[in-house]
């Protein structure tokens, strides 16, 4: 879809991410049904923002030919495995702490890697 859709917002809130990035939340007014429609075939998908305090004209407003990030808001890999192995930890109770148990867990899990490779 290529259809910018302009409107105005008002920024409700704003917080930083543990990773570095920011949430921003934007309310805005009431909607045409059009105009709803091309704001909800946005959800989910990475696109890109301009914010302004004023109405910009054309000569002032830059949208990059390339697309945005679509891994924007998403955790990694490696995240992802962080996490579930912190539930693990969290289930198991070990008595260790969690630095430890991830280290442990994750040497092994490398190890069995690396036996499955050719030698």
């Amino acid at each position: 879809m290529n259809n910018p859709i302009s409107l105005p917002v008002i920024i409700n809130s704003l917080a930083t991410k543990v990773d570095g990035s920011i949430k921003i939340v934007l309310e805005t007014g009431e909607f045409s049904p059009k105009e709803s429609s091309v704001l909800f075939e946005l959800r989910g998908k990475a696109a890109w923002a301009i914010l302004s305090e004023s109405e910009l004209k054309d000569s002032e407003i830059h949208i990059p030919n390339e697309r945005p990030d679509p891994s924007i808001g998403t955790k990694t890999p490696s995240q992802r495995m962080r996490n579930v192995l912190y539930r693990l930890w969290e289930q198991q109770s070990s008595g260790t702490d969690f630095e430890s148990f991830y280290r442990i867990r994750m040497d092994g899990i490398i190890e069995k890697l690396k036996e499955r490779l050719d030698a």
